[in-house]
């Protein structure tokens, strides 16, 4: 076996329609973890129409992916429209969130480890 593993998710798509069908409006936004090592943590986010959760912070960058649906995100003092096949780059310590307008999966990475040198 190779020094450098990977792993291939043969239909993404999938994996958050799974997800999305275990939605529930009643309960908190849950991620799913996709993957995860010491260097970044991916994660689906499934949301059901209408559903907002508190905005928050990381001290990590990040992105996130628009899988299905669309809403709105936060990000700072701006919000805009995103829909399916928005990526939105997350730099550390940005207040951001997201409010569904539909049924919403958005994939979210989030680097753990960052280079630190100027």
């Amino acid at each position: 076996m190779s020094a450098n593993t990977y792993q291939i998710i043969p239909d993404l798509a999938a994996v958050a329609a799974e997800h999305l069908r275990e939605a529930s409006p009643d309960r908190n936004i849950h991620g799913h973890k996709v993957y995860t090592d010491s260097h970044v943590k991916i994660l689906i986010l499934p949301f059901c129409a209408g559903q907002s959760p508190a905005e928050c912070q990381s001290p990590h960058a990040g992105t996130l992916q628009v899988l299905k649906g669309r809403g709105e995100v936060t990000l700072g003092d701006e919000t805009r429209a995103v829909e399916e096949g928005a990526l939105i780059v997350l730099p550390p310590n940005l207040t951001h969130g997201i409010k569904a307008e539909t049924e919403m999966a958005v994939l979210l990475q989030v680097f753990l480890h960052q280079d630190q040198t100027p």
